[in-house]
């Protein structure tokens, strides 16, 4: 704020401490950084506050600022940094070089999120991989609904391909360890190709202890590092294996999201309806996978649906007067429509 202002959420430049000290404060307020209305300036973009007053307090941390004082206004009883602050947090450890090995520690996931990993040298990453498992340990949901997936990338690194493998082949399939997992498969899913990794992904494609979620992510995760001239071959196993019982998928959730990928480039309209199984829904009546009831008329080309139509009577699919054929009385509706 350029005036003295008597809100609780705004403070005077001029009424800040002497250790902070200004120059050009109403340059600084005047630019494109800060929006100003009715004297009241605010910075266009939180994480823009954030980037800025972390690189203040490297700055003033190098010139002896204790460290403890910082993070004792940062920190809650638990020792980790209270909700407002986790972004400066995150910038803190960009800017901050000389104690990212501690603060790293504190708050992997807001660092991850709100941060820049790729400021982060190799053994940095790892041991920011490592928090994050043992925050995993501390807490299963320690990530609340923060789902987005993009940020943990950079943490993805193809030197970092020895360290993801012993990750991966770890045989642990507890709940912590799952919730750890997820996070790298997010990683993965946008990291740097690593080859090396595709066996340890299709183990965990096919894994029944794990977490159907873990699976389809580490589907997603394998579509990135296997070569791409094996993928619809490895894919059409896999459909194969779900469709026979050889790999478990009870509510065909793995198999929807292979003929999402397959149809119609790979598996056509004459043969999708070999792949068509209902799946009993907990409490309810059976009913489609997504694929059939939403995405197999939205992928379809024009020239797919009298194909469609022939190979459906030519598998004699016409539902009867059973009830639990309501899905698949619906999907032969909407196909002639």
């Amino acid at each position: 704020s350029q005036g003295m202002d008597d809100s609780a959420d705004s403070l005077a430049w001029a009424a800040l401490p002497e250790p902070l000290p200004l120059h050009d404060a109403r340059a600084a307020l005047a630019s494109k950084v800060f929006t100003t209305v009715a004297g009241r300036s605010t910075p266009r973009h939180r994480s823009i506050a954030e980037y800025l007053a972390a690189k203040a307090l490297a700055k003033l941390i190098h010139q002896g600022l204790p460290l403890a004082r910082v993070l004792a206004l940062m920190q809650g009883f638990d020792g980790k940094p209270v909700e407002p602050m986790r972004g400066l947090l995150a910038w803190l450890v960009v800017h901050h070089r000389a104690d990212r090995a501690r603060l790293l520690q504190l708050d992997p996931l807001g660092i991850v999120l709100n941060g820049d990993v790729a400021a982060l040298g190799r053994s940095e990453r790892i041991d920011l991989l490592k928090a994050l498992g043992t925050a995993a340990k501390q807490n299963q949901w320690f990530r609340k609904d923060a789902w987005v997936s993009h940020p943990f990338g950079p943490l993805a690194t193809a030197d970092m391909a020895e360290t993801y493998e012993a990750v991966l082949t770890d045989t642990a399939r507890d709940e912590t360890h799952q919730a750890f997992i997820d996070c790298v498969f997010d990683a993965l899913h946008h990291g740097e190709h690593m080859p090396s990794l595709q066996a340890p992904l299709e183990a965990w494609v096919a894994d029944p202890l794990a977490t159907m979620g873990n699976r389809i992510a580490a589907y997603r995760a394998w579509q990135r590092h296997a070569p791409e001239s094996i993928q619809a071959s490895k894919q059409l196993t896999w459909l194969g294996d779900l469709h026979a019982g050889r790999v478990v998928d009870d509510e065909d959730r793995l198999t929807s999201v292979l003929l999402c990928d397959l149809y119609p480039r790979v598996v056509g309209p004459q043969e999708i309806w070999t792949y068509l199984r209902s799946r009993r829904r907990q409490g309810a009546v059976p009913d489609l996978s997504n694929f059939w009831s939403y995405n197999l008329l939205r992928q379809s080309r024009p020239g797919d649906f009298a194909a469609l139509a022939d190979a459906w009577l030519a598998a004699d699919l016409s539902p009867n007067d059973d009830p639990y054929q309501f899905g698949l009385r619906r999907l032969k509706a909407e196909l002639l429509l």
